[in-house]
């Protein structure tokens, strides 16, 4: 035979105690309310009117995305893949051309290598993976050096 169990799970005595006073109180303070035309006592005719600059911040709203055109236009300038130059200091430009020339000339010596090595008959996969390790570590430490520059 299934038996039904209901389970209750009630607030402790002292908070329903001062909810239930505090609903009695709520009761009798709106009580004369209860059945009362609130439009009498709200309402928009106890709402203060708009002043220009409210009225105007309204009228820019309801325009839509079409008034925020011109900031988006001005924004686009600053966006892409070169918009950071325009922030860069001639200083920190010297540094990066400085750092990438040394890449060049770190590239031309591991291929220099590369091709004595190949000469050699050095298996090709293990000069490819000295070349491109040699290049990564290059790069790595090169652009840390040109950040803590500049």
């Amino acid at each position: 035979m299934a038996e039904l169990v209901q389970q209750q799970v009630l607030p402790a005595p002292f908070i329903e105690a001062g909810g239930k006073t505090f609903l009695d109180m709520l009761t009798s303070a709106v009580g004369q309310y209860g059945s009362a035309d609130l439009s009498k006592i709200f309402g928009p005719q106890f709402i203060a009117g708009q002043d220009p600059l409210q009225a105007q911040a309204q009228t820019l709203a309801t325009q839509g995305i079409g008034a925020y055109k011109p900031f988006l236009q001005a924004a686009a300038a600053s966006t892409g893949p070169g918009a950071y130059k325009q922030f860069m200091s001639p200083y920190q430009q010297d540094v990066i051309d400085t750092t990438i020339a040394d890449f060049d000339v770190q590239a031309q010596k591991v291929h220099k290598v590369y091709q004595q090595q190949q000469l050699q008959q050095v298996p090709l996969v293990v000069v490819e993976k000295v070349y491109k390790e040699q290049s990564i570590r290059h790069q790595a430490t090169g652009t840390e050096q040109v950040f803590k520059l500049s």
